[in-house]
């Protein structure tokens, strides 16, 4: 999931059964734009009546504000003295010293990039770029490259077929050499060779954006925790979010300690709400990847950030018929960065690849993923959450699927039969 997705996720106040709330526990909340170019938000409950507990929370939101800093440091693209920013400069075989947050984040993607079949790999950043999905097209739609279009009636035209071939070769996690330890330092070699077009040659490019959210977010709750903090939140553009308990006004009164959280619809409806579902959850992260938002529409279909790697193309691009795929895919677990890539890669796989690997990897995680026909009015949603803790609020969106006696998800929908 890219660092500058938008919101998909918002906090709710509905209220339903759980845990005891502490009756004199009240917010202190502290926000930032800092760091990921985004809302970087920390909220946590306590008796504020106790001097001691707000100093403790006032040097928290410190240390959380340098956590930010330092993965920010470490995996920025857009920063020339971060470690990515510094390695998409090399060329073939050149290689150079990172911080350990790189490593550690390198590590977890090769990790995540095998397990997934090579359908998570941040090495589709020249791919990104090419599409018109960069940081950069942020700030200004001015061509920079060679490669790059003039806007066309406020539309960014495709690329030129011959840039996403020489592009695809460039797209590789083994070209991503890690090397060393925590005593000796670690390295990062740049293994793939250059391709060349029109005279230029062209250098392998990494962006870890789409984790370094959420590997932010594991790290400030780890450090939340070990403060002994039991009521509070942090989420980061809140698509990455980590969630201990409640404390709220409606929480105390319903004595409910869960997170009751608004998923926003991945596609307008008729219903004039934002949401098409709210969820339960306390004591885990949540993550969403989708096609929304960060996209433009070219013939009618939606051209989305998220870039198979295969391909070369972004995700459920036609290749002749009607357009349809998954739409937005939310999970929980443990670890937001985990599932920051595992949602970016579910996305990518398609319907029946996505529930087959969830079905193999993943059982022990929440999972919402939205389906889509662009000649449907109409979505179906595969979820294992039980519909106490889901609840679907548009009836556009309705529940296609079920759990096997076997405890695995299996799709009911007609959409992809």
């Amino acid at each position: 999931m890219a660092f500058w997705l938008a919101a998909l996720l918002m906090l709710s106040a509905f209220s339903a059964l759980g845990e005891a709330v502490p009756p004199r526990f009240t917010a202190r909340r502290f926000s930032t734009t800092a760091f990921f170019g985004t809302i970087n938000t920390l909220s946590v409950y306590e008796d504020l009546s106790r001097p001691e507990n707000n100093a403790r929370i006032r040097q928290t939101w410190e240390e959380v504000k340098a956590i930010l800093a330092r993965v920010e440091q470490a995996v920025s693209v857009t920063q020339p003295e971060s470690d990515i920013a510094r390695f998409n400069e090399l060329k073939y075989m050149e290689s150079m010293d990172i911080r350990p947050e790189t490593a550690e984040l390198v590590s977890l993607a090769i990790r995540l990039h095998q397990q997934t079949g090579g359908y998570y790999d941040p090495t589709v950043y020249p791919l990104v770029d090419l599409w018109g999905f960069s940081p950069r097209f942020i700030r200004s739609t001015m061509p920079v490259m060679p490669y790059d279009r003039q806007m066309a009636e406020g539309v960014l035209p495709p690329p030129d077929p011959r840039y996403i071939a020489a592009f695809r070769q460039l797209v590789s996690m083994e070209g991503v050499g890690l090397t060393g330890n925590a005593e000796s330092g670690f390295r990062l070699t740049k293994r793939t060779p250059g391709v060349w077009v029109d005279g230029v040659c062209y250098q392998a490019g990494l962006d870890l954006g789409g984790m370094a959210k959420g590997y932010a977010t594991d790290l400030v709750m780890r450090l939340l925790r070990e403060k002994g903090f039991q009521f509070g939140h942090f989420s980061s553009g809140t698509s990455s979010m980590g969630l201990l308990k409640t404390a709220s006004a409606s929480a105390r009164e319903s004595q409910d300690s869960r997170f009751h959280l608004e998923i926003r619809k991945p596609r307008e409806t008729a219903l004039p709400d934002g949401a098409y579902a709210t969820i339960a959850i306390q004591d885990e992260a949540l993550s969403s990847s989708g096609d929304y938002d960060h996209n433009y529409q070219l013939d009618g279909d939606i051209y989305s950030h998220l870039i198979n790697p295969f391909t070369g193309y972004p995700v459920n691009t036609p290749s002749g018929g009607v357009q349809q795929g998954i739409a937005t895919v939310t999970l929980t677990s443990g670890s937001a960065a985990e599932d920051d890539a595992y949602t970016t890669a579910l996305c990518l796989m398609g319907p029946y690849r996505a529930l087959d690997f969830y079905n193999t990897h993943l059982r022990d995680r929440d999972i919402a993923l939205v389906l889509f026909r662009g000649d449907r009015d109409a979505f179906e949603v595969v979820s294992n959450i039980p519909p106490d803790r889901l609840i679907l609020l548009d009836p556009a969106y309705r529940l296609a699927s079920r759990l096997g006696e076997d405890g695995g998800l299996r799709y009911t929908g007609d959409f992809f039969k």
